[in-house]
C-alpha cells in the first residue's frame, strides 16, 4: 500500500534532518536507524538527491550521504566552508576516530607537514574543540565533550550580540537551536 503524500513528505524531512546532523551517513547505518526496506530508503535517498537536498558519495564502498552544504574531500572528509578549513575538519575527524591520538600518528595519518598540522591544533585549541594532554612523553588529542562545545558558542554568541554583529531576534532563534541540540 502506498503512503500518503504528507507521510512520504515527513520521512524524507526525518532522512533530510538525520543527514545534515551526521553527514557522511552510509546508507546501512540510515536503513538501521530507520528500520526500512533498502528500496524504500532508495527511493526516498533517490527523490532528495534528484532535488538537489542531499548527495551521494562512495567512501570504502559504501553509499555515503551528504548535504550539499558540506564540502566532501577525496579523502571522505566532510566540512562546511563557512565554518572550518579542510584540514581542520580533516584533524578533528582523526581525532574523533581516534580519541586520544597521539601527534606522530595525527601527523602520519592526516598526511600534514608539521608547521600546517601546528597551525590546525593551535587554532582548535583557542575554539576549545579539542584538548590536549601528555600521557607517557607523549601528547595526546581529544574532542571536547558537546556540553563544552555548548559552553562555547554560548559564549561566542554573547560577544557577537554584544558586539551589535547579531540582532536580539537572531541570538535568541540561534541559542533556542543550540538548547534543542542537547
Amino acid at each position: 500500500m502506498r503512503k500518503g503524500k504528507n507521510e512520504e513528505t515527513e520521512i524524507r524531512s526525518s532522512l533530510l534532518d538525520h543527514i545534515y546532523h551526521d553527514p557522511g551517513v552510509a546508507f546501512p547505518r540510515l536503513r538501521t536507524i530507520f528500520k526500512m526496506e533498502p528500496s524504500t530508503l532508495r527511493y526516498h535517498l533517490e527523490h532528495l538527491e534528484r532535488r538537489g537536498r542531499i548527495v551521494k558519495k562512495k567512501i570504502d564502498g559504501k553509499r555515503c550521504y551528504f548535504t550539499p552544504d558540506h564540502i566532501i574531500s577525496s579523502d571522505g572528509t566532510s566540512y562546511d566552508p563557512s565554518l572550518m578549513t579542510k584540514e581542520q575538519a580533516k584533524v578533528l575527524s582523526e581525532i574523533k576516530r581516534d580519541p586520544g591520538i597521539i601527534w606522530r600518528d595525527l601527523l602520519i595519518s592526516t598526511g600534514l607537514n608539521r608547521k600546517d598540522l601546528s597551525s590546525v591544533i593551535k587554532d582548535l585549541r583557542e575554539f576549545e574543540l579539542i584538548f590536549s594532554y601528555k600521557n607517557g612523553g607523549h601528547v595526546h588529542f581529544r574532542l571536547a565533550s558537546m556540553d563544552q562545545i555548548r559552553k562555547r558558542v554560548h559564549r561566542l554568541l554573547m560577544v557577537r550580540l554584544a558586539k551589535g554583529e547579531m540582532d536580539e531576534s537572531t541570538f535568541l532563534f540561534l541559542e533556542g537551536e543550540l538548547c534543542n541540540r542537547s
